[in-house]
C-alpha cells in the first residue's frame, strides 16, 4: 500500500469593512421628516467590488426585531421617511459582489 496525501485549498471572503453610517437629522416626525442616510468609508477588496447597501429603520418589540423600512442601493447615500407610529434606529447593511455582508 502507497501512503495517499491530499490538500484543499479554501479562500474565505471577507465582508466589507472599516465604514459607518450618519443620520441626517438626527431626530424628526413621521411622515414629515426626510432623514438621509450615509454610509461612509467602507471598502473590500478590489476583486469583491462594487458594493451595495440596504439601508434600515428597525424597532424593537419585546424580542423580536421589526424593519420599517428598507431601501437597497448602489449607492452609499438613501432618503427614508417613516410611517406614522415608526421610530427606532438606523442601520445599514452593507454586502460585496460576492454576498458577503455586514451590519453597522
Amino acid at each position: 500500500q502507497q501512503p495517499a496525501f491530499g490538500a484543499v485549498m479554501v479562500q474565505m471572503n471577507r465582508p466589507p469593512w472599516g465604514g459607518g453610517l450618519s443620520v441626517s437629522p438626527a431626530a424628526g416626525f413621521a411622515l414629515v421628516t426626510s432623514f438621509e442616510l450615509r454610509a461612509h468609508g467602507w471598502t473590500d477588496e478590489e476583486s469583491d467590488l462594487p458594493l451595495s447597501y440596504g439601508f434600515e429603520f428597525e424597532r424593537v418589540a419585546g424580542d423580536a426585531t421589526i424593519t420599517l423600512a428598507d431601501v437597497q442601493a448602489l449607492l452609499a447615500l438613501g432618503d427614508v421617511t417613516l410611517v406614522e407610529g415608526a421610530g427606532g434606529s438606523a442601520c445599514v447593511r452593507v454586502l460585496d459582489t460576492y454576498g458577503a455582508e455586514v451590519l453597522a
